[in-house]
């Protein structure tokens, strides 16, 4: 389409615009970016079309973005779909944002040789975080935190998230797709880009952007040689770095201490919530709540016959709920119907531990009817502080899918004990 027929449907989606200065950007793979001004006043809108869109793409930012309102989460202010020849246009209208994405400042940086200070990174760290936040309490994860999508407003002296054109849903209980930027890439999004079941949560986001301040800190990206190299996903998911600490000795052990959490290549090492990395930023005590309560529980087995038979399971009247495991993750219809019959939903850490970990034992290939058994890493459960980092990730997670109760791993090794069942402060 010409920029003048492009400029003719825009007008036609949003008239009030007539007279306005319209300007047609370079157009990507994730739409045509335009810039409008009336008035005094600038807009920015993302014209989305059909078939340069993979699957539903299309719709994810404007779900993503409904109803989000946060200080540093760009905000969707119109949304306007029009059909012409069998081919859908969507025009996404935003504020428009003065000022500069970090991808420019990296470079006048990398010009330079100028690295950002402590202050600098802590500000930033700080306000995307909270939008990561923001996204997540509504029940996404953006996926693609890299220096193009942080803006800074320089008007406002603020930072804000852009383009959640591939978040994920994460209350569905799906599984990621894979998608990621090209150069920030999380070891849970390498992992499902290679087809291994992986969920994603605020903690990839966290991982992408803890690459990005370790670089405006070092001007080097912590998995590549160089800025002219490509991201050496192996060493991603290794988690092989070079600490921040190494680079720049006179850190201070609370910022390095951060920084060392968001890269871990385990999810459940990071933060359990958005909120810890600000609390600890800040020094203060973040805490989860702990929802452990009694009861006989039954753990469909295997697979979903299983989940079905629990509606009709009357052996014992002393039954209360349905354990959920993460190789086995029912519909929503399902939770929906359990929870009608009375019981409590109930989810398993162990089975997410083992999953994330890749320390896994018995998981079933039902359509092939196989069983595989893999080595389960007995040294990981013998550091209690790393094991309460890591189920306390995953109870923080689970509870916001509204689980009623998460059970304590259980498992033959030598401090049973001492942490079963385990209690997070």
């Amino acid at each position: 389409m010409l920029a003048k027929d492009l400029i003719s449907l825009i007008l036609e989606m949003y008239p009030d615009f007539k007279g306005s200065k319209i300007d047609i950007k370079t157009p990507s793979p994730n739409g045509i970016p335009i810039f409008i001004q009336k008035d005094g006043k600038n807009y920015w809108l993302k014209l989305l079309v059909s078939p340069q869109m993979e699957g539903n793409l299309r719709d994810i930012e404007q779900q993503a973005l409904k109803g989000l309102d946060s200080p540093h989460v760009v905000k969707l202010l119109a949304i306007q779909t029009k059909f012409i020849n069998a081919e859908r246009y969507d025009a996404l209208l935003f504020d428009y944002i003065e000022g500069k994405d970090l991808e420019d400042i990296l470079k006048d940086l990398r010009k330079s040789g100028k690295k950002w200070n402590e202050n600098e990174a802590t500000k930033l760290l700080k306000e995307v975080v909270i939008g990561i936040n923001a996204i997540w309490e509504n029940g996404w994860v953006h996926q693609d935190i890299k220096p193009k999508n942080i803006r800074l407003d320089v008007k406002n002296n603020k930072y804000l998230l852009l383009d959640l054109g591939i978040a994920h849903y994460f209350k569905d209980f799906s599984f990621s797709d894979g998608k990621h930027p090209k150069d920030h890439a999380s070891p849970e999004q390498i992992r499902a880009s290679i087809g291994q079941k992986v969920a994603v949560t605020f903690n990839s986001d966290l991982f992408q952007l803890g690459t990005i301040i370790y670089e405006l800190l070092t001007l080097k990206h912590p998995f590549k040689e160089s800025s002219k190299h490509k991201i050496d996903f192996k060493k991603v998911v290794a988690g092989e770095y070079s600490p921040i600490k190494s680079l720049i000795p006179e850190m201070s052990a609370k910022l390095a201490s951060v920084i060392g959490r968001m890269l871990n290549p385990h999810a459940g090492y990071r933060f359990r919530s958005p909120q810890e990395l600000l609390h600890e930023l800040d020094d203060k005590k973040y805490a989860v709540e702990s929802r452990f309560v009694g009861g006989v529980y039954f753990q469909p087995w295997p697979g979903p016959q299983g989940y079905k038979n629990i509606l009709n399971y009357s052996v014992s009247s002393k039954i209360e709920g349905v354990l959920i495991s993460a190789s086995h993750i029912p519909s929503e219809a399902y939770l929906r119907d359990v929870k009608e019959q009375g019981y409590k939903i109930i989810l398993d850490p162990e089975t997410f531990l083992l999953c994330d970990t890749i320390q896994v034992s018995w998981h079933g290939d039902l359509p092939k009817h196989k069983w595989y058994q893999y080595p389960l890493n007995h040294s990981f459960f013998k550091d209690l502080s790393r094991v309460r980092v890591f189920v306390a990730d995953v109870i923080q997670t689970q509870l916001q899918l509204g689980a009623s109760y998460i059970v304590p791993p259980y498992f033959n090794i030598d401090n049973l004990v001492r942490w079963t069942p385990l209690s997070i402060q």
